[in-house]
């Protein structure tokens, strides 16, 4: 194994200090400033502008859609990253193909909760107000970046109730979509990791890193054992936070 292919397999992403002294004032005011209204604000004027736009590419031709959409895939999967200035029309497209594919126009709170995700930030929602259909808004730009995107779910039937219905947005939007069960075999975890998206319960999840990281190959015992170690005791902390 190559020191470059070993550093790979072993690296450890340590997340950074805690801020002190003025570092930690800055953060603390600018945090401060991310929560007020003025920040919820702006969400709720581009989630009314989305749902608008949105309401207008719905009256348009299946495959006017389609092509739209296919040319903002191309945009951020180019790009690696979805740029601002073509966000909110990306998602606006994204809700019109969920109507002709699901029959299922978002509400401007989807789309305010999808822009919230994007945003990197926690989004609250009510039961019944539509947290599937906002999750798979989100799910459909961030997968068109290319980059890994698991959708974490509490238990096997959710992620596999979801990831069935939200299948023909995906596929319209041209995604793939999986989802982990407990019962799958190695291979068929593998070629499911390797769709665009991937539901999956949240301890399984855990569960294949830790698994690939100790069995990862080339890694003698020793090596074996501090990546399980480490990796254990941080991640096991992460899982139970969620």
């Amino acid at each position: 194994m190559t020191p470059s292919r070993k550093y790979r397999h072993l690296n450890i992403q340590i997340p950074p200090d805690v801020s002190s002294g003025p570092d930690a004032l800055l953060e603390h005011s600018l945090g401060f400033l991310r929560r007020r209204s003025v920040f919820a604000s702006r969400l709720h004027r581009q989630a009314k502008k989305i749902h608008e736009a949105s309401e207008l590419y719905r009256r348009t031709t299946k495959e006017e859609v389609r092509s739209q959409v296919e040319a903002c895939r191309i945009i951020v999967r180019r790009k690696g990253c979805i740029p601002r200035k073509h966000q909110g029309n990306a998602l606006a497209l994204v809700g019109a193909a969920a109507w002709h594919s699901l029959g299922l126009l978002p509400y401007r709170e989807q789309f305010l909760a999808a822009l919230t995700l994007l945003d990197g930030k926690l989004a609250e929602m009510a039961t019944g107000e539509g947290k599937t259909l906002s999750t798979g808004l989100a799910a459909t730009l961030l997968a068109w970046t290319g980059k890994p995107l698991h959708v974490l779910t509490s238990n096997e039937y959710l992620a596999g109730r979801d990831a069935l219905e939200l299948e023909p947005l995906y596929s319209f939007c041209n995604a793939t979509v999986g989802s982990i069960a407990p019962e799958m075999k190695g291979p068929e975890r593998a070629a499911t990791y390797a769709k665009d998206i991937v539901y999956t319960p949240a301890k399984d999840l855990l569960g294949d890193f830790l698994r690939d990281r100790r069995l990862a190959p080339g890694i003698n015992i020793n090596e074996q054992l501090l990546a399980r170690d480490r990796l254990s005791g941080d991640s096991d902390d992460e899982g139970v936070s969620k």
